[in-house]
């Protein structure tokens, strides 16, 4: 939602991937060794997405705190098999909705420290438009890039 060129996929090969729409290599890749279902950006934090994945789990990303692994996995069920199909972030509040293949919507509150935006630095000028969220997407892009 941060940047109009930017988008993520998942898919049952296990991969998460973050694009962009000009490029035909992806800029990240994610293996989590489950079949993948579903994934979201947030809308607070532009480095920030969720993926719902076969083995009942949400996985979080952050890019900007770990470009190698989750920082957060949530087992949403006790029962094994069931799958976590579906999942959208409330567009207000840091709360993750998460549904299963049962139909049950577990709803997951997010932590302090995955809601942080981006600061604008003082003493700085920048366009009135400025979107400090925008930038850091693109400045942890250009860092996996030069990797």
């Amino acid at each position: 939602p941060f940047h109009p060129n930017i988008f993520a996929s998942c898919s049952a090969d296990s991969t998460v991937k973050i694009w962009h729409e000009k490029l035909a290599e992806c800029l990240m890749r994610f293996d989590l060794c489950t079949s993948l279902q579903d994934i979201c950006w947030s809308p607070f934090t532009s480095t920030l997405f969720a993926v719902a994945g076969a083995d009942g789990k949400v996985y979080i990303f952050d890019i900007h705190s770990n470009k190698l692994e989750p920082i957060c996995e949530q087992l949403l069920t006790n029962e094994l098999g069931k799958t976590c199909t579906k999942i959208a972030f409330n567009s207000i509040h840091p709360i993750l909705l998460a549904g299963d293949e049962t139909g049950w919507t577990n709803c997951l509150k997010l932590s302090p420290n995955l809601r942080k935006k981006a600061k604008i630095r003082k003493g700085i000028e920048f366009p009135q438009n400025y979107e400090p969220e925008f930038d850091k997407l693109v400045q942890e892009l250009a860092r996996t890039i030069a990797d």
